[in-house]
Order: structure tokens, then sequence, then C-alpha cells
């Protein structure tokens, strides 16, 4: 990407933009509103970011040389810094702990070990793609951006974690629950997220309540009976996503990609 040098966006609106990697130099940024914008591997070097809001920003490698951050809102901002305990700080190899927590699952929980990764921050190259994660607990846990393709999710425990930017594509997610958790830009195109079916007739819906799920891609989904209610879908894109019996009560859609049949079913389900 070519540099922008010297540029003015005094006050200019970027919040929740994607701008990876964008080389912007000496430029007048401030009071400019960056607010959950990906300024991942940027630079920003000498640039006047005085009273800017980066208010839960990403900022992983992010250059700021010499930039005047001067009553700039860095709160929540997410940079290269580890949040709480890192993968070195495991009891185990990760690797050790997937396999005992596969056997932990293959024997019902009489053998093995189940994964408790909550509070964890999972970041720098750790990858779950196909793995077997069913009942994972990982609460609270720091998950930008980690691939989770084709796993096995089934009633896993992510209330309040940060899964911006993750890649759950084609994962079985049934009964998974996801209350409160950072969804932004999340990708789960073809994911299963109906109800998990138990035993005795029961079933387990998955729980999405008060999610941020803003840019999040859902095409293909299976949402059926999921429980969104208060989720922020702004800008998702739901198209073909099957949302028979979802629970979409106080959920903000404003901008989200929807069938013209979706929206006729929306329009008696969203209050």
């Amino acid at each position: 990407m070519r540099a922008c040098r010297g540029a003015i966006a005094v006050d200019t609106n970027f919040s929740d933009a994607t701008m990876r990697g964008c080389k912007i130099v000496r430029a007048n940024l401030s009071g400019a509103n960056f607010s959950g914008a990906n300024l991942e591997s940027a630079d920003l070097s000498l640039c006047d970011l005085r009273k800017a809001n980066m208010n839960g920003a990403v900022l992983i490698n992010t250059t700021l040389s010499l930039a005047d951050l001067t009553d700039a809102n860095l709160s929540g901002a997410l940079t290269s810094k580890p949040i709480g305990p890192s993968v070195k700080d495991l009891p185990k190899p990760l690797e050790d702990l997937l396999r005992l927590h596969t056997l932990w699952v293959g024997s019902n929980g009489q053998e093995g070990q189940q994964l408790d990764i909550s509070g964890y921050d999972m970041r720098g190259g750790v990858t779950f793609s196909r793995a077997c994660l069913t009942m994972l607990k990982a609460n609270g846990a720091m998950l930008y951006g980690v691939n989770f393709s084709d796993a096995q999710l089934q009633a896993v425990e992510m209330s309040k974690s940060d899964l911006r930017h993750s890649n759950f594509q084609s994962a079985d997610i049934r009964g998974g629950n996801f209350v409160n958790a950072k969804l932004n830009n999340a990708n789960f195109q073809g994911a299963q997220m109906h109800p998990l079916t138990l035993v005795h007739g029961r079933s387990l819906a998955t729980d999405m309540s008060g999610a941020s799920l803003r840019y999040a891609n859902l095409s293909g989904a299976n949402l059926r009976q999921t429980n969104l209610r208060g989720a922020d879908l702004c800008y998702a894109n739901l198209l073909n996503a099957d949302l028979t019996g979802a629970s979409l009560e106080g959920a903000n859609l404003e901008g989200a990609r929807l069938n013209p049949s979706q929206q006729v079913l929306l329009k008696t389900s969203v209050g």
C-alpha cells in the first residue's frame, strides 16, 4: 500500500475500519475516531493523534514512533503485549493438553482432562483448525484472530472472550456459549450453530446474547433457534443464513446484509 503522507483528517470517523498494514505518516489525525478499528501492523509515525479515540482499537505491531498521543483514549486497545497468562504459561504443552482433552471427550470424562484456557491470551500462531474442542472452557480468553475452522466446538464456554477476526468457517458450534463475546469481523461462514441434541430428547441452544458481531460473516450459517437477544449485528453478512426460530429481540441489525425472505421473517422477530 502506498504511504499517505501529510494528510489532514481532523475529527474523521474511522470507527470499526479495517486498516491493516496501512502507512499514514505525518498526518494530522487529531480528534479522529479509531474506536474498534483494526490498525494491525499499520505505520502511524509522526502523526498528530491528540485527543484521538482509540478505544478498543487493534494496535498489534502498530508503529507509533514520535506520534503525539496527548489526551488520546487508548482504553481497551489491543496491543502486542499479552493480556493475562499466555500459551507459554499453560501447565503443559498445548499439544499435550489437546490430546488429553480429546481423550476426556471420547471417554465421557473418565480419562484425560478437560481443556480450560479461561483468561489466557492464546495469540501467537496458535491454530485450532479441525481440533476436537467439545466442551472447551475459554471464558474471558484472548483469542483474537485464532483459526477454529472445521473444529468441533459443541457446548463450548466462550463468554466474554475476545474473538475478533477469528475464523469459525464450517465449525460445529452447536450449544456454544458466546454471551457478551467480542466477535467483530469473525468468519462463521457455513458454521453449524443450531441446538445441540442431548440425551432424553433435551437440547442446548447456542447463546450469543449480548455479543458484538459487527461486520461478522455469517453467510450460510445455521442459526436455527440461536439466542441473539441484544446482539450487535451491524453490517454483518447474514445472506442465506438460516434464522428460523432465532431470538433477535433487541438485536441491532443496522446495515446487515439480508435476503428478502430473511427481511420478511425478521419483521416479526426483532423487537
